[in-house]
């Protein structure tokens, strides 16, 4: 039976892994369902290790919705989401039609609310420079403003409207 490679990245078990992936080729899921883990535990160096052999940071693994970019998202690691973004596309639409900065709002306005932290726009403008659509629209019709008037966080709401109206940074 082969080795799984998402429970070895889990484990964090890196030189096993690096073994497997020298040892035969992976299909892409398998490549992927790895690189999920590798993200999830903030791995740089095997993250880049995964996408050069060629898993996809936009794919989902094992019937889930959440991608390596959505878990980099939620673990607001912009080391990590800047390798995903240059191997992937960034306004890429995932469960609910959500986009990786309608889902960083949520992350970041749901994590202040339950830690009881103050709320901080720097994923929001990092994933803007990045190429971040703000128009995008999840299956709802809603922007990633409206999302963060939802949690009444007006001034994620009025940076999101301002990049909406205007052209967007690209890097």
């Amino acid at each position: 039976m082969a080795d799984d490679l998402a429970q070895i990245a889990l484990n964090q078990e890196w030189r096993r892994l690096e073994t497997q992936l020298l040892a035969r080729p992976h299909s892409v899921e398998e490549l992927t369902g790895a690189l999920i883990g590798a993200v999830y535990c903030q791995n740089l160096e095997m993250t880049r290790q995964l996408l050069e052999a060629g898993a996809n940071p936009n794919r989902s693994f094992d019937g889930s919705e959440c991608p390596a970019m959505t878990t980099a998202v939620e673990q607001t690691w912009q080391s990590g989401l800047e390798l995903l973004i240059a191997h992937g596309g960034m306004n890429v639409r995932k469960y609910g039609g959500w986009t990786p900065l309608l889902h960083a709002v949520d992350t970041v306005a749901d994590r202040a609310r339950q830690v009881g932290t103050p709320v901080s726009l720097d994923l929001l403008r990092f994933l803007l420079a990045q190429g971040a659509d703000p128009s995008v629209r999840d299956d709802q019709g809603l922007s990633a403003a409206d999302v963060a008037r939802l949690y009444h966080w007006e001034e994620a709401a009025q940076l999101l409207a301002k990049a909406e109206q205007g052209p967007r940074i690209n890097p």
